[in-house]
């Protein structure tokens, strides 16, 4: 990885080879290469408009800007992903505003309810995970979604900052 130097550094440097000094004097003199004092004498010269180029100030600006690109695209992540397993849970909801049981024919709109002998619309008892889609039966397979809303949620506690964090009903 590159050494950094600090900036007050950098100026001496830049003004020792401004007064004239050898270039190669001053790198056998304080440690650093050649290529290094040419690259900061460039950039100075472009500081300066001396020469055509992004400046020191333009590229700070495009640093944090990709920055915080990839730190809304992280969040854009999280909050794709938290949309897709609330989807699985939360049953939508129809064009009378009714959700879930309240549906004509038990609700929850994606399986048929389990019929009165106890076999499913395929004819069989459902298979472990499948459940009765019956209001109060046994657990559906949205369980499982719910679950991962539950550990997606506490990674989002635990990546956004305190005073970012979402509260309570934040997502409702």
């Amino acid at each position: 990885m590159p050494r950094s130097y600090p900036a007050e550094f950098r100026r001496k440097v830049l003004d020792l080879v401004e007064a004239g000094r050898p270039v190669r004097q001053i790198t056998h003199d304080l440690g650093i290469s050649e290529q290094t004092i040419y690259v900061w004498f460039r950039q100075h010269l472009i500081d300066t408009g001396q020469l055509p180029g992004p400046t020191s100030e333009d590229q700070a600006e495009l640093v944090a800007a990709r920055r915080r690109i990839v730190e809304l695209e992280a969040e854009l992540a999280i909050h794709c992903r938290a949309a897709e397993l609330i989807g699985k849970v939360v049953p939508p909801k129809d064009g009378a505003g009714r959700t879930g049981c309240d549906q004509p024919g038990g609700g929850h709109g994606t399986r048929p309810a389990a019929s009165p002998s106890g076999l499913g619309a395929a004819g069989r008892r459902p298979m472990r995970g499948e459940g009765f889609r019956v209001c109060g039966a046994a657990r559906s397979p949205d369980c499982a979604a719910l679950a991962d809303v539950r550990s997606l949620a506490s990674v989002i506690a635990c990546t956004w900052p305190a005073a970012q964090a979402p509260g309570p009903g934040h997502f409702a």
